[in-house]
């Protein structure tokens, strides 16, 4: 999904009634409490026009036509179990102690392409935060990584996301638009086929041109379940972004499946 919102209405906190909670990158804010870091998924009162561009890159490779399916009903499950035990606000926020549902993020972040630039203040502080998201007909589970100053960080990965959501529609364009910040524009890869769903990369620019960021999303629509990965940097690609899903991809799987009852 993406997961770095704008600040909160005056008056309000993150997470709190009156709060947005888009779901998509937006520029980073100051962190004030570890509940009130980067929440969201839909929007709540919030008056904007995102442009949406859709770009076709092609058509999907043999490697992608050729990739086994990957069953994701043992996921949902997890998931389902995940969210049936969270506990949400009016806002639509929820705390998920423990560990992420995803397990362990720290092997997930290892394992990014190298492409990805972490550098060593990123590595060396890394932090998280979990939970969970009920919004706009959609919810999440969104686990955080991060470290405590993720603005100061200049160049490369300044904070990473990943993301489980259930029962996604099956028009992957508007499940995109739908969970993303709307004061942020999107340039939307055309999606295609990748192991029994489909991916899609896209990356969030603000009114001023200024990349915010660039996610992926995998969406299995049969068994319910779509898997985002968001990244917060400046200079990274959507190509990269989706590169980086495809590895991650059947860890995030297994992750979630092991919540099972």
């Amino acid at each position: 999904m993406s997961s770095f919102p704008p600040p909160p209405p005056a008056g309000s906190s993150p997470g709190e009634p009156g709060s947005p909670l888009p779901f998509g990158v937006a520029a980073p804010v100051a962190r004030k409490s570890k509940k009130g870091l980067f929440i969201g998924l839909g929007v709540v009162a919030v008056v904007a026009i995102a442009v949406i561009v859709v770009v076709s890159r092609g058509s999907s490779s043999g490697d992608d036509a050729d990739r086994a399916p990957l069953s994701a009903a043992a996921a949902y499950d997890g998931l389902a179990a995940v969210l049936a035990g969270i506990e949400f606000d009016d806002s639509g926020y929820g705390e998920h102690g423990g560990l992420c549902p995803f397990g362990d993020t720290d092997p997930l972040v290892d394992e990014l392409p190298a492409s990805i630039e972490r550098t060593s203040d990123f590595l060396a502080d890394r932090g998280g935060e979990n939970h969970a998201v009920k919004n706009n007909g959609y919810s999440a589970v969104i686990c955080t990584g991060e470290p405590d100053d993720p603005e100061s960080i200049v160049k490369g990965l300044q904070s990473v996301r990943f993301v489980a959501l259930i029962d996604p529609p099956e028009d992957i364009a508007s499940f995109v638009k739908d969970t993303n910040d709307p004061s942020v524009d999107l340039v939307l890869d055309a999606d295609r086929p990748y192991a029994g769903g489909r991916i899609v990369g896209y990356c969030q620019t603000s009114e001023d041109g200024q990349q915010h960021g660039c996610s992926a999303a995998w969406v299995q629509r049969d068994d319910g379940v779509a898997i985002l990965l968001q990244l917060l940097d400046r200079d990274v690609k959507s190509k990269q972004a989706v590169d980086a899903l495809k590895v991650l991809l059947p860890d995030m799987l297994d992750g979630l499946a092991a919540n099972k009852d």
